[in-house]
């Protein structure tokens, strides 16, 4: 058992002195509190920390393989230009060393900005356009956790159902609904009792699913107890879709499949309508946001203020970095409350009171919020939950002024202000140290920045 304390530890919705925590053999956290009352174990020892101790951001919603987009993509005029110019390019020429490389590059930079568990939605399941595009089973999606297994984030694989791809760029996507869930029952199977990886199952979006499809994706994640994500309503061309496939709105068309209940995290919904928000928040659905690549994409922005009002669980995630061109969620964090202010012309919109900053809320959307959308004990600093953490440097600029060590504002400054590959020093996942002094601790990042700056599109 090991004992970790700091100046301040984010215990109790506050950053708090005089805190420590136990954390078992297992990875999991034994006990949090007064640090008096958790001292040092017998058969361990104590980790202190200059700075502050925050549970670990997750990324509820990520495509990983589109970070090798950065930098190629943007000039593309609109969201669909976007998908046929670049993405199905890069869906249907990627190889496995290509692979690999984009998905050990976002997850690293996921590790140094403080993203300690990632919600990894993958579609890319057959080979290269240059063999045909035949089927692989889990080839590639084994090749994505291997890659994070061996930079240390915890992954949560979301396997994708994909079984209405009508367009040639998505034919590494296209899947029978038959296969693609026995393919994610064997792959939960292989994985089940390895460290930080957990699998899950996501029709890809009305689309790209079929009615059945949804339907036997929902089925699945019911028959596993697991949530399961969708697509739905990113951009208003999905309006025109859904009425001309379904007859009604992108919400309501999951309602005639009977597939929204507390399992369903719809991904994006920033055309949903008031009622449609009001059924998914009575049926306790969720919702992963991804603000910033919303933003880049020229969606729009997502009635946020409504969902929380109607009760849904509102997570937070980078979507593609090849649109967002970060995965970094303090920054998400930021953007869902500072785009409700454009949009509505007032500060501090998603406030749990009058008076209340958004900041403490926000907060929850890219931790604890992330790790109920996922189904996994991750994002809060409490006993029985993954010890994953990340410590702060208290003194980095972009956090500065303290106000008389006010940790009210130091949070403010967290979520509003703070610069997280310059301020994030050290993260843990299941207790071990991933990254330490700002350096990733199982990767040499010499190696992985060469093969990125050698890789071309």
């Amino acid at each position: 058992m090991r004992r970790f304390t700091a100046d301040l530890v984010f215990h109790d919705g506050r950053l708090r002195p005089d805190i420590a925590m136990l954390v078992g053999d297992s990875g999991r956290i034994v006990s949090i509190g007064p640090a008096e009352e958790n001292p040092e174990p017998a058969d361990g020892g104590t980790t202190r920390f200059e700075g502050a101790i925050l549970p670990g951001a997750v990324n509820a919603h990520s495509h990983a393989f589109q970070i090798l987009l950065r930098g190629k993509a943007d000039a593309a005029r609109d969201f669909r230009d976007w998908v046929d110019s670049y993405l199905y390019p890069l869906s249907l020429t990627l190889d496995e060393a290509g692979l690999e490389l984009a998905a050990r590059l976002a997850f690293a930079e996921m590790l140094k900005n403080g993203v300690t568990t990632v919600g990894e939605f993958f579609y890319l399941h057959n080979a290269p356009e240059s063999e045909g595009c035949a089927g692989r089973g889990n080839r590639n999606a084994e090749i994505v956790i291997g890659a994070a297994r061996s930079v240390g984030i915890r992954i949560h694989l979301l396997r994708c159902l994909y079984d209405g791809a009508e367009k040639p760029g998505q034919r590494r996507f296209f899947e029978p609904a038959d296969s693609a869930i026995a393919a994610t029952r064997d792959l939960a199977a292989t994985f089940e009792s390895v460290a930080h990886v957990t699998v899950g199952i996501a029709p890809h979006s009305l689309h790209g699913a079929t009615p059945e499809g949804i339907q036997a994706a929902a089925a699945y994640a019911a028959e596993c107890g697991t949530p399961f994500q969708i697509h739905l309503a990113e951009e208003e061309h999905d309006l025109e879709y859904a009425q001309s496939r379904y007859g009604t709105t992108p919400g309501r068309a999951l309602e005639q499949l009977g597939v929204v209940s507390e399992r369903l995290c719809v991904v994006h919904g920033v055309w949903l309508d008031a009622d449609e928000i009001a059924a998914l928040g009575t049926a306790e659905a969720k919702c992963a946001y991804n603000p910033v690549s919303n933003m880049a994409l020229g969606d729009g922005v997502t009635d946020i203020p409504a969902m929380v009002a109607a009760g849904m669980i509102v997570a937070l995630g980078c979507d593609g970095p090849g649109a967002n061109h970060q995965v970094n969620i303090w920054q998400e964090m930021r953007f869902v409350e500072w785009l409700q202010r454009v949009t509505l012309r007032r500060m501090n919109v998603v406030a749990l009171s009058d008076r209340a900053s958004t900041a403490n809320y926000c907060f929850e959307m890219g931790t604890v919020n992330g790790g109920t959308a996922l189904g996994l004990p991750v994002g809060s600093l409490e006993a029985e939950q993954w010890a994953d953490f990340v410590v702060i440097d208290t003194a980095d600029l972009s956090l500065l002024p303290h106000h008389g060590a006010d940790p009210d504002a130091l949070l403010h400054n967290i979520v509003n202000a703070m610069a997280a590959r310059g301020a994030v020093t050290d993260v843990y996942v299941g207790g071990r140290e991933v990254v330490g002094d700002r350096r990733l601790t199982r990767v040499d990042e010499r190696e992985l920045a060469r093969a990125a700056a050698e890789w071309q599109c």
